[in-house]
């Protein structure tokens, strides 16, 4: 025992003549104070310390008022000059942090009405005005508590990147109320969701254009949509298009767009606002839910596939979305531009005819014919040649879904729809009794296709080639059966929650 103290000693002695130190010295810890500047009610109260460098969110100001007076942002200064800080937002603590409530006095409050898009109820909703730009108004509902410092910053985006875009992409608004700005109202939208599945980021209602709140108004999410992220502007560019579309068609002539058209319009709102909004064309890639393998997109919209009940465990309306746009962003890449979008709303007609004709216009004369062009598309999903017809020029790539095995199965497939199958056997020879509006095409590995009876090639393009999207489902074959695909070329992801979008007919109503 005293031959291992010994040694412990000589090992001290040794530290201390290498210099070393063994004496803790703890890290200096901060906090962060909140201090309500004027305000009453309950301050936020952040219990946590902190070590030099670490990031600490920003807390909201829950519960705390001003009488007459909105809340901005915290700031490390009490008259706000010093550094702002935006509740939910990363802050890296140096020091210990006291920040302080500014406060800002609203323009207005106002009365609005809203939708509860779960059983189509009208409420009221009491909003206060929290910026304002030269084409916008921003409002937000008071029980949400949006720091007004956000709503500026959505003021100045909807005034420097979306207004001019979209506007010069596809038309002028209809001032209703005359005063030459749009209202962005921002609420919690009542869609009833639940922290899973779908939710509405946002909507447009015809009825305020006539009635009801008597303005040209937009309704944006803010939970759980958070207001002034990339997501949340995309979906203004987006609603912002229906806005106008309506005031171009319907509000014009009383007839309003086909709803795939309008819908893949607002899509190519959020690329031309944006860029490539990658979760529409992941969506399609990955098919979470097997329905665009099974024929599931845009064209009929309000069908089959957006009915939980028919549908079941393949209810996947996000697929509408995802088809949309790259049908859309199609016709722009081949168009050379965003022109052929402003010559769809133009157009006298409000169906397919919009498409085909500004598609003859721009892109080929052959796609006049909706039958040639639907097939011209969905041949560029299956072999995403970077030049031609048959692809997107290397600036979209997708995944070919198509079914395997068991040979002639039948298919009820409603308008444009189309499966892709194998041709085990050749020449592959359709029941007779097929419908009138179901084509087939051969298709080979290296692009060539076979039009004619009877069909060789690798594959098997069976599609509904009627031009009226609310028409029936049709019977037509398949040459192969089953659920296995290539495998998807990006990793795979779970879309618990996405955005989707509603409908109203053009006086107000739910369709």
């Amino acid at each position: 025992m005293k031959k291992k103290s010994r040694l412990f000693t000589d090992i001290l002695i040794m530290l201390g003549l290498l210099g070393c130190r063994l004496d803790y010295v703890a890290p200096q810890l901060y906090r962060v104070t909140y201090d309500p500047n004027g305000g009453s009610g309950p301050v936020p109260v952040d219990e946590g310390v902190y070590p030099k460098g670490d990031f600490v969110t920003i807390l909201k100001p829950k519960g705390l008022i001003n009488e007459n007076f909105v809340f901005l942002s915290w700031n490390t200064e009490p008259d706000g000059a010093g550094t702002e800080y935006i509740p939910g937002t990363k802050a890296e603590l140096e020091t210990d942090l006291v920040l302080y409530a500014v406060w800002k006095e609203p323009a207005s409050t106002r009365q609005f009405q809203a939708q509860d898009l779960t059983d189509h109820h009208w409420y009221e909703v009491s909003a206060v005005q929290l910026a304002e730009s030269e084409h916008c108004l921003v409002f937000a509902d008071i029980a949400e508590e949006i720091p007004a410092s956000i709503a500026e910053a959505i003021a100045l985006e909807y005034e420097t990147a979306i207004f001019p875009v979209i506007t010069e992409a596809f038309g002028d608004i209809k001032d209703v109320d005359h005063n030459g700005k749009v209202i962005l109202l921002l609420l919690d939208i009542r869609d009833g969701y639940t922290g899973n599945g779908s939710y509405f980021m946002g909507y447009f209602q015809p009825a305020n254009m006539s009635g009801r709140n008597r303005a040209d108004m937009l309704y944006l999410d803010a939970n759980p949509g958070i207001p002034g992220t990339r997501e949340f502007y995309a979906s203004l560019a987006h609603e912002l298009q229906h806005l106008i579309n309506f005031s171009q068609t319907a509000a014009k002539t009383g007839a309003s767009q086909d709803i795939w058209i309008d819908e893949g319009l607002a899509t190519a709102a959020e690329y031309l606002y944006g860029g490539d909004p990658n979760h529409r064309k992941d969506y399609y890639n990955e098919d979470p839910r097997e329905s665009i393998a099974y024929g599931n997109n845009f064209f009929v919209w309000d069908g089959y596939w957006e009915d939980p009940v028919r549908a079941g465990d393949r209810y996947d309306p996000a697929a509408n979305y995802a088809t949309a746009y790259l049908f859309f962003q199609w016709l722009r890449i081949h168009a050379g531009g965003n022109g052929i979008y402003k010559a769809i709303i133009e157009s006298p007609y409000r169906d397919y005819r919009a498409v085909t004709s500004a598609a003859a216009r721009f892109i080929d004369p052959s796609l006049s014919d909706w039958e040639t062009l639907l097939k011209t598309w969905m041949l560029a999903n299956v072999y995403n040649e970077p030049a031609g017809l048959f692809g997107y020029h290397d600036e979209i790539r997708t995944v070919l879904h198509h079914f395997t095995q068991t040979q002639g199965r039948e298919w009820n497939f409603f308008p444009g729809e189309g499966v892709i199958s194998d041709l085990d056997e050749n020449p592959f020879n359709p029941n007779p009794d097929s419908n009138r509006y179901i084509r087939y095409v051969g298709l080979s590995k290296t692009a060539e296709v076979s039009q004619d009876f009877p069909y060789t090639g690798d594959y098997l393009l069976t599609f509904n080639a009627n031009s009226d999207c609310a028409g029936n489902a049709e019977r037509g074959y398949l040459a192969g059966l089953g659920t296995s695909r290539p495998p998807v070329r990006s990793a795979k992801r779970t879309f618990s929650s996405y955005p989707i979008d509603v409908r109203f007919n053009p006086d107000g109503s739910a369709p």
